[in-house]
C-alpha cells in the first residue's frame, strides 16, 4: 500500500486507469474509510470504451485523511493464450497525478493476470 499526500486546497480526487494490452483489464475500485471496514464508494468497469478510464470520487480532498483507495485488476484472454500487458493505476488531484503511482505489467500466465494495488491518503501541510 502506497502512501499519498492529498492537497486539501484541491477541489476533487480522481482515479485514472490506463491500459496498453491486447485485452482490456476489468477492475474494481473501492474507497474505504479509515476504520478499514466501511466501504464509502465502489466502482467496476473496464478500459474497453474509455482508455484512460477516469472517475471523480465523491469524497472531497478536505475529508480524505486516512482513507484507502484499493484497486483489483483482472486480465484474461478468451483462448487462454499469454499476452503482455501494462496497466497504470493513479490518483489525481484535479488534473495532476499524485506520486507515487502503480504500474502493473508483465505477461499473463495461462492467459490470466490478477493484480491488486492500494493507496492510503494523508495530508500535506498547507
Amino acid at each position: 500500500m502506497k502512501k499519498i499526500n492529498i492537497d486539501t486546497r484541491k477541489s476533487k480526487i480522481r482515479v485514472k486507469i490506463f491500459s496498453e494490452s491486447v485485452y482490456e483489464p476489468r477492475f474494481e475500485i473501492t474507497v474505504i474509510a479509515p476504520d478499514a471496514k466501511t466501504v464509502i464508494e465502489k466502482y467496476t468497469g473496464d478500459t474497453k470504451i474509455n482508455n484512460p478510464y477516469i472517475k471523480t470520487l465523491e469524497i472531497k480532498p478536505v475529508d480524505c485523511k486516512g482513507y484507502f483507495i484499493n484497486g483489483i485488476f483482472k486480465l484474461n484472454s478468451p483462448d487462454g493464450s499469454d499476452f503482455p500487458f501494462s496497466t497504470v493505476f493513479s490518483v489525481l488531484e484535479d488534473d495532476d497525478i499524485v506520486e507515487p503511482f502503480y504500474t502493473l505489467s508483465g505477461t499473463t500466465i495461462n492467459g490470466v493476470y490478477i493484480g491488486v494495488a492500494g493507496y492510503i491518503m494523508n495530508f500535506d501541510s498547507f
